[in-house]
Order: C-alpha cells, then structure tokens, then sequence
C-alpha cells in the first residue's frame, strides 16, 4: 500500500475460488488500538478474474475536534468528548458523556406502548399479572365499596338530620336548633337519658330531653341535630345546663360531650356552648351535670379549642380518603361522590406515574440544582409539573361540580305540599288543659294588648308556615354570639354564591367513568410492555409512595396548617356547609303527626314537661360516690379481664413461636447421626484408634456408595448423601487439629537425667501456632512467608480465617484456630488424603485436640445438623471422645406454614412493643419505687429479654443469609462453618426458654385477684426469718459432706472426681438419687458409714427441720386468707355478664 498525494494505491491478488468479492476501506487515526473507531470508509465489488486487479482511492484528510468550556480551571478542555464518525468538512458532530446544564433536556418524553406488539403480550399475562389483577382488583372493591358507601348516606341522612324533639308542643311558636357534638375520645358515646335546660335573658326552656324518639345513643364523634321548640323567645341566651342519668348499658353509660351549638331558626344568630370534658362518676371529678356559659370570641379562638375543632373538620372534609369514612354533618358532598373521586385520583395517579417511570434515566444531564437541603433536576421538575397538570384538573372539576352542584327538587311535591292547619291547637290553651292546672282567666285589655303584640310580631317575624325565599336564591345573614357587631358585617340577603345546575352532576360522572376506565386500561398496556420485573418493580414503588401520601404527608400537611391557623391567625372557621334542608318542613311534619293525636297525647306531653320541672333536684352526691365506686370496680375488674385475655393471647403466641423453632424430629435426626457417623467413636484411645475409626468407620458411612440394593450410586448429587440417603453433605468436612509446644512442663529433677522430654495439657499459652512442612520439618526461614499463604495441613491458620469460635471440650477449652484439612466430595479421594495424613505422622504426641466437624441438611424435614467429633488426648495418657450434633433448622419460611410464623412474629413483635411501652410509662411515673415490687421487676425482666429475643432473631437472618450466601459461593463453598450459626441458633433457643419461663410465671401476677394465688409468696415471706437461720446451718452441713466425700471416694467414683462434681452427688443424694454399692465397694466401713451419717443428719435432721418451717409459715398464710376477701370477685362479675348476655337477668 503506498500513499501517493490524495489517492490510495493498493493490490488486491485473487486467491483459488475467488470470483468476486465486496471490499471495504477503513482510515483510522492508530491502528494500534483495538477495533479502532473508523474515520472513513469506503465499499465496492472487485473482479477477480485477473491475477492482479488495482483498486484506486480518493481521500481527504483535515482536523475537526470537540471542546467545552470548563467553569473550574475557567478553559477550554476535551475531557469525556470525541468526534463523532459522522463528521464531514463542513460539520463537525461530537460525541460526548456530559453535558452542561444548558445543554440537557427539560422536557422528558413519556414512556411510550408499541400497540403492534402489545396485544401478543396478553398470551402470557399469567406470568405478568400483578399489575393487572391489581387493577382489576381496585376497580372490584370499588364497586363493592360504592354499595357500603351508598347505604352509609342513607343511615347519614337518619343520623345527622334535624329533628324535632320528641317533648315538643304545636303550641310552642319558636324554634331552636340544636347541635350536639360527641368527642372523639374513646368510650366517649352514650346511651343514657340527656337532658338539659337552656335559659336566656328573658325566659329558660325548662327541663327537657335530648331525644327525637328514634336516636337514643349519642355515638363517638357523632354530630347530632335536633329542632327545640319553645312558647316564645328566650332572648339572648346566657348558659346551658346539661346532665345525664347514668342508667346507660355497660360502658355506654359515661359521656365525653365536646360541645353544643344553638341557633336561633328566627334571626339566624347562633351560640357556642363549650365543654370539651366527661360526663361521667368514673372520669374527670365524677359528675354527670355540667352548667356551659355562652361561648365568646377568645373562647373560641383558644389554641386548644380552635387546634381541635379544626383537625378534625380538615380530617373529615378536606383530607379526601379520611372523608370517606367520617363524612362531616350536613354535606351534599356523599360518600358515594368522595370515593369515586378518591378513585379517579388514584388511577390518575397511577397512569402518570407509569408515563415517566424511570423516563429520567434516559437522559443524559443529571445535573441538579440546589435549594438549601432540597435537591432535584429539571427532570424531575418537569415531570411533577407534567403530572400535575394532568391529575390536578380532572380531579379539581370532579370535586367542584359534585360539592357545588345543587340538589335536585321535586317539583310535584313541592306544588302539592300543604300548610297544616292551625285551628285544632287554637282549642289548646292553660286554661282548658288538666295538666297544667286552672289558671286566672285573662281581662279583656290583656287580650288586646297581647292581639296588637301578636300583630306586631306577625309582621315582624313571618309565620313559620309562611313559604321562605328559595335556599337557593338567597342566604341568611347568621350572627355569632359572643362576637362583637363591629366584627361581623351586616350583608343583606344575597344569591348563594358558587352554585352549579344539578344537571353538572352528569358530566362529574361521566368525567369519573372515563378517567378510571381509561387510565386502569392504560396502565395495564403499559405493564405488559415492560414486562414482569419493571412491571412489578414500578407497583412496588407505587404502592408504598401512595401509602406513605396518604398515612404520612397528607396528614402531616393538615396538623401543619391547623397549627398554622391556630397559632398565626387564630381564627375560628364557624361556616358550615349548607345542606339545602329546608327545616320548615320539618317542623311541619311534625305537627302533622300530632294532628292525628288526641289532647290526651298533647297533655301527656306536657304533663311530663311539668313532672320533669318539679323533679329537678341536684346531684346526690352519697348516690353518685357509690355509682363511682361500683362503677370504678368494674372497670378493675374488666381491666383485668383484658390484661389477663391479652396477656394470654401473648403467651399463646409466644408458645407457638417458640415451639415451631424446634422440631419434634430433631432428636430423631441427631440420634441418628450419632449412631450412622458416631459408632464406635467414643472407644478411641490411641491414634492408631483414631486412624483406624476413620478409614473403617466413619468414612463408609459418610458418604454413599451403594443404594440398599447394592447398585452402586452414580449420580453427582447422590454421592452428596450419607449412607442412610436421607441426609446431605453440605460443603466439605474437614480435621482441625490442636497442638502443643515441646517442653511446655519441667521434668522432676530426679528424672531429669533419664527423662528429657515434658508434654503439658492444651493451654492458650502453650499451644503450637508455627508453621511445618510435611511430616512436622520446621521449614527454612525464608520459605514461611510463601506457607502462611498455603491451605497445607501442616500449616497454622487462625481463628480469624477459618471463622471458628473457641470451643469448651471435657479437658480443655480451645482456640478456633489449627491445622485444617480438608475432605474431598469424592470418597477416593478422601482416603487418599487420610492415608497421606496417616503417613506422614500428621497425628503425634504433640496432637491434644482433633476436630472432625461437617454439616449435613435433611430436605425431608427441612433441617440442618452441625456435627462436631472432638477427641482429646490427654497427657496422662488415652483420649476423651466428645460428639455433638446440633441440629437446627435454617430457613424458617417455607410454604403456606411460614406465612403464618410471619404473621405471627409480627403479632409477638406489636404486642412486645407495647408492654414495653408502658412497662416504660409506669417507670418514668414511678420511679425507682416501680422496681422495689418483685412483679414489676420480674415483669421488666421479662420485657428486656423480650425485646432482645427480637434483636437476636432479626441478627439470626443476617447469620442465615450471610450463611447461604457463603454456601451458593463457589470461591467459599469448600467448607462452609455451620457451627457459629448453629451456636447462635442454640443461644437464641435459651434466650427464647428464658422468655416462656418467665411469661408463664407472670401468670400468677395477672392472677392475684384470688387471695389463694399468693398464699406461695405469702409462705415464703413469712418463713423467711427462720430460712436464713436454717439456710447457713444447711449449708455447713452440706459443705462438710461434700468435701468428705470428695476425699474419699474422688479417686474411685468419676462422680466425686472433682469437688464440683462431689457437690453436685450430694445435692443429687438430697433429692433421693445415690449409688450405695459403689461407696461400699471403695471402702466397706467407710463408705456405709458416711451413706448413714449423711441420712440421719440431712435426711431426718435437716430436711424435717426445713419442713417444719415451710408447714407453720403456710398455716398461719392459709388463716390470714380466710378471714380477708378477694379484692376483685371476678368470677361472680364474669358469670353475671354471661348472664346478662345470655338474657338471664
């Protein structure tokens, strides 16, 4: 190739079965790279049916190069740029991967839906249903939610309408509503009998009932209305005073009134009459009679009352989802409408959401801006904005029209409907009723001046049968009392503002049809386009972003405008949304109902009102301290009731978890791995032994060779099983050794001549950590470096690398560390590294500790098992075998069980916290005089190690997942360490024995109600004087007996070996277990002898003195029982709510 000016020669000579052929040129900057990029190219067809064919090509060579500004070293620079193969003379294209700010985009495109491919995709919508069935799930408890919401606006309709109170007279010509709002507390709601007696400048209603005849439970949070009637104006009103009978059912009986409303149907004017506190003996100072003066302006504007009062009207109106479920009073806003609309802005949500679902990782500038802490993109921005601007007005349109849409009317029955007439109750009067007694008959001035005053009146008040102005038309001037005049301004009657056709209502829900429908079927596509992982991905995301709105920030948003409004502005919002309720027609139904009554019924009514009057005592206050004290007994007596059902349910629970993490089979899988892997084990007493046990023994038995049948097994993952097939290797079992130095003791000088070698037990101090060459050769000190980094068995590796723990044997306690080695999967090759170990002298009489530790998993029961075969050589010569299997299970979530250990962990974790909670509570109240009580002390106990069970089982999946994970690796996969799991596993099994005890011991504080149950307590508090005497002569005797028996039998019994040991044979010999023929056989005068002594002294002596004791302590506890009574008679309060369920009383 030669390069002659501006054109490109080159040869191109024909090879055999060449004909022709395409080419193709590439001009590169370095054709020492790599796949070069090209610069440019070029292509043709060459004919090959000369020898020689010469190819001419034309190029043009320039300089084009990409550069930014850079704002920190303030120059031009290439970093993260290049140019781009596209480039021509003319245009320079760059590639780069950063751009400025100015230079990304702001506007992100939405997620697009190939509609040629995504109908195929509904093929498999059984492997992408979740988004789907999600949808169509929602779309179904909507329909179902739409039927419950609908028959809860018919029971509002009943429940917050005005009525007319069932002591109302046709006589009486002026009318109040009142309002009466129940707090929201709990137990608030009552059923008892209310009555009260609102009085005025000029007159007072007298006693009357708060009752309809139809409503007889004021209901938690209720808003109730009612319509009093009274002869004649009361004037401006002064207080209210208000009380119950206390004869309510139960827990029904108590009152929590939040306040009562008034307002005057004739002038508008309305009156706040705050209360905010308990009618009830149990609660606050036990009275049931409140006197409530008029509320004024800084009443109402108080931070307590106004935070209150505006929470909830904002929980229960503005905050949408809230609303559903507490509709406020009096709203044409139905439950119907609030859901379909929270619908709407969920699946509006929904469809925007997935229109920019990771749209932002598509761009290429994600540089952000900074506002103090807050950080976001003009990605971001815009597509807040974009989602905004598609949700906010579907759903702004959707509220408005259906809050503002005027009811529709019944013409027909508005047209029809007729004034009842009067003239029946003209006949009523004072003087002609029974009830009311014969009177003074009127003079004639009298009736004249009361005509033009009726006449004056009439024209100044229009009747109430009169037809008002349309509610629609015009609105009432309302005056608030307590405000002064110069604070509310005096408007006349204006149109309504902010009113739509009802014909609106149609297009609202017709607007909500299609903005579910549409958005729901949209997001369906959409998930079918992403496919299952991004499909379930984004509905994760969704849903927990949605909770956390609606749980977290909406109402977080609301308490920050409430206290805004409380503390900033103050200022009381008293309008209520108008319902259109025309309460003439109320009223006047109500007189048509007594038009069909008799005057009898009329004076029964008003006979009533007089024995109401006449009866008005104050509250007795003997009769209501003995209503508190029965009524405060039985809400002890219920509270224990409770405690004891929860606590209950607690230890239940407490059981069953506790229990399933022990399997029934768990001994059976032990007991036969002891027996398969452990048979002969415990006869070692020599290495030859040791060697011997291994070839012949334990290595035909763990691993399989031969089925039960004598096939011989060939499959990979058969040859992981032991030899009863049942169980599994898991990783790679393998022999840690510990050693001790040489000369680790001092040879007796008398021997010293003869003897010059000294071998002491394993010791930490003592024991060999260097590092050897086959055959235990100290290797050259320039080669110990390149060993530390060999997995040779003749080399020391520390605790640290093969993660083990000490370990507590018969003779010694041992580091995790030694000399490894490792089994291979395949039995061959197993004993071939035992009859290499085994030749080299691997095991001498340096040798004191041998681990043979593996770990096999049975999938039939779902159980792990970490054995551990330690055997000891002492130095006195032989070798203690140790073998334990500890079988635990790893995976606790298996199938439809370990949903239910899930649901009821989370159970044991609620009810934890809450018993530590108030265990916290009564300490911060207390004190310290809270632990000087042994109940509460043990009950803190008991909550710690409650509270720790669960720190530890939250670590314990941690362990298990860092375990498999360690297993599934196939760099760590030789040998995995089951034994620090199954530790672990072991603790928590003690930490979870420890928790069972002590809840089940609980039960007898929860149970102190009967006298009985403390009479142990009682006992051992009395006895407790003559204990400590007792308890040191007890002690000295016992001391005496076991240091003589450690003495004389501790070279011949292994049970008085040590002076532990031969504490722990006289503490068994106290409770009746001895070994009377082997004392005899040690000695045949002696051992009698001291087996006699020590049963007339401690026997007859000691224990009939401890007895003694015990019997007069519990005398005296069981007559101090008798004459006192039990503090709560549970029982028979329990048996009489039985009955009263039952209907026997």
């Amino acid at each position: 190739m030669a390069n002659n000016g501006s054109s490109l020669h080159f040869r191109i000579t024909s090879r055999e079965n060449w004909e022709m052929t395409k080419f193709r040129i590439c001009l590169v900057y370095n054709a020492s790279t790599v796949d070069p990029p090209c610069i440019h190219e070029a292509k043709g067809h060459v004919d090959f049916s000369e020898s020689l064919t010469e190819v001419v090509y034309d190029y043009q060579l320039w300089t084009s190069g990409c550069l930014f500004w850079d704002e920190t070293t303030e120059s031009f620079i290439s970093n993260g740029t290049r140019v781009s193969n596209i480039t021509t003379p003319e245009v320079t294209v760059c590639m780069t991967n950063h751009l400025t700010s100015f230079g990304g985009d702001f506007a992100v495109p939405p997620n697009t839906i190939d509609f040629t491919n995504v109908w195929a995709k509904f093929k498999n919508l059984n492997e992408n249903a979740a988004v789907f069935s999600t949808v169509i799930s929602l779309m179904g408890l909507y329909i179902i939610l739409l039927i419950w919401a609908r028959y809860k606006d018919k029971k509002d309709v009943q429940k917050w309408g005005a009525s007319p109170l069932d002591d109302n007279l046709p006589t009486d010509n002026y009318h109040y509503q009142v309002t009466v709002q129940t707090g929201v507390r709990k137990l608030a709601a009552t059923n008892s009998e209310v009555s009260f007696i609102l009085s005025g400048e000029e007159s007072d209603t007298g006693v009357r009932r708060l009752y309809d005849g139809q409503r007889k439970t004021f209901v938690r949070g209720s808003i109730m209305n009612y319509i009093l009637s009274v002869e004649s104006c009361l004037g401006p009103l002064n207080f209210m005073r208000i009380w119950h009978d206390n004869k309510g059912k139960g827990k029904m009986r108590s009152w929590y009134l939040d306040q009562v409303q008034i307002t005057d149907l004739q002038t508008g004017d309305r009156y706040f009459f705050l209360c905010d506190r308990w009618l009830a003996v149990e609660e606050d100072d036990g009275m049931v009679d409140r006197i409530l003066p008029v509320a004024g302006l800084e009443d109402l504007a108080a931070f307590k009352q106004l935070f209150s009062s505006s929470v909830k009207k904002k929980l229960t109106n503005d905050h949408l989802w809230f609303s559903v479920f507490s509709r406020p009073t009096r709203s044409n806003f139905t439950r119907v409408q609030r859901i379909s609309c929270c619908v709407s802005l969920l699946f509006m949500t929904m469809i925007t959401n997935a229109m920019w679902f990771k749209s932002e990782d598509k761009s290429s500038n994600t540089s952000a801006m900074k506002i103090g802490p807050i950080s976001f993109t003009l990605q971001q921005l815009f597509v807040s904005f974009a989602s905004t601007m598609i949700v906010f007005p579907v759903n702004f349109v959707l509220m408005t029209f259906f809050r503002k849409c005027r009811p529709r009317k019944n013409g027909v029955m508005h047209k029809n409907q007729q004034v009842p007439k009067r003239g029946k109750w003209k006949s009523v009067s004072a003087s002609q009723s029974q009830t009311w007694g014969r009177v003074p008959m009127k003079s004639r001035w009298q009736r004249f001046k009361e005509s033009i005053t009726n006449f004056i009146n009439f024209q100044r008040h229009k009747s109430k049968y009169q037809s008002e102005p349309d509610p629609d038309e015009c609105v009432r001037e309302m005056k608030i009392a307590g405000i002064p005049d110069s604070a509310q301004k005096k408007k006349k009657r204006k149109k309504k503002p902010g009113t739509l056709p009802h014909w609106c209502i149609y297009i609202a829900w017709v607007l909500c049809f299609f903005s579910i429908t549409s958005s729901g079927f949209f997001t369906i596509l959409y998930s079918m386009e992403w496919g299952p992982e991004k499909a379930n991905e984004w509905l994760t995301t969704f849903l927990m972003s949605f909770f956390q709105s609606v749980l977290v920030v909406q109402p977080i948003k609301v308490f920050v405008l409430v206290a805004f409004i409380a503390c900033i502005l103050k200022k009381p919002d008293l309008d209520d949304e108008d319902p259109g309720e025309d309460l003439n027609n109320v009223i006047a139904a109500h007189d048509e109902e007594f038009t069909a009554k008799s005057n009898t019924a009329i004076d029964e009514i008003a006979l009533r009102r007089k024995v109401q009057n006449s009866e008005l005592k104050p509250p007795d206050m003997k009769t209501l301290g003995e209503q508190r004290q029965l009524r405060m007994m039985e809400l002890k007596m219920e509270e224990v009731i409770r405690e004891i059902g929860i606590y209950a349910l607690f230890v239940l629970i407490l059981f069953f978890l506790s229990y399933q993490t022990r399997d029934s089979d768990s001994f059976l899988m032990a007991d036969n791995l002891k027996n398969t892997l452990g048979s002969g084990f415990e006869k070692i007493s020599t290495v030859t032994d040791y060697w011997n046990w291994l070839e012949n023994k334990l290595i035909p038995n763990l691993y399989a060779t031969h089925y039960a049948n004598g096939t011989e097994v060939k499959p990979w993952w058969d040859k992981r099983c032991i030899k009863d097939m049942e169980s599994r290797r898991v990783g790679l079992p393998r022999l840690r050794q510990l050693r001790v130095k040489e000369n680790t003791c001092v040879v007796n000088p008398a021997l010293s001549t003869m003897i010059k070698h000294c071998r002491d037990e394993y010791g930490w101090t003592d024991d060999d950590a260097k590092h050897y060459l086959p055959g235990w050769k100290k290797p050259p000190e320039e080669n110990i470096t390149a060993l530390k980094e060999e997995k040779s068995p003749w080399v020391y590796q520390n605790s640290v690398k093969l993660k083990s723990a000490p370990y507590m044997g018969t003779i010694s306690t041992y580091k995790g560390g030694g000399y490894v080695a490792l089994f291979e999967r395949n039995v061959t090759w197993t004993n071939r590294i035992i009859e290499k170990l085994k030749k080299d002298v691997w095991l001498d009489v340096y040798t004191r500790g041998v681990f043979l530790e593996f770990a096999v998993y049975n999938p039939n029961i779902n159980l792990f098992s970490s054995a551990i075969l330690l055997t000891e050589f002492v130095s006195s010569g032989g070798a203690v075998a140790r073998i334990e299997f500890k079988v635990f299970r790893l995976l606790n979530y298996v199938g439809a069980f370990g949903i239910l250990v899930v649901i009821f962990q989370v159970i044991y974790a609620c009810f934890s916290l809450y018993f530590f909670i108030r265990c916290i509570k009564k300490v911060r109240k207390e004190k310290m005089k809270y632990f000087g009580r042994f109940w509460n002390l043990l009950e803190f106990i008991l909550l710690c190690f409650c509270i720790a069970v669960i720190a530890m089982y939250a670590f314990k999946q941690i362990l298990s997942e860092l375990t498999m994970r360690a297993l599934k690796d196939p760099d760590k996969a030789d040998y995995v360490n089951f034994q620090s799991m199954a530790m672990y596993d072991e603790l928590f099994g003690w930490m979870m024995a420890c928790v069972v005890f002590l809840a089940t011991v609980q039960f007898l504080k929860l149970l102190q109600f009967n006298k009985k149950m403390n009479m142990l307590g009682d006992t051992i508090k009395v006895a407790t004087k003559d204990l400590k005497v007792f308890s040191i002569a007890f002690a000295l005797y016992f001391f005496a007996f076991t240091a003589c028996g450690h003495l004389l039998f501790g070279t011949s019994i292994l049970a008085y070996a040590s002076l532990l040991g031969s504490a722990e044979s006289m503490f068994a010999f106290t409770l009746g277990t001895f070994d009377f023929a082997a004392m005899a056989d040690v000695n045949k005068v002696l051992g009698p002898l001291f087996f006699f002594t020590f049963v007339g002294v401690v026997y007859v002596g000691l224990m009939s003195m401890f007895f003694t004791i015990i019997g007069d302590a519990f005398t005296e506890v069981k007559a101090n029982v008798e004459q006192g009574t039990n503090d709560y008679e549970i029982v028979g309060f329990m048996w009489k709510k039985i009955k009263g369920v039952l209907g026997l009383t």
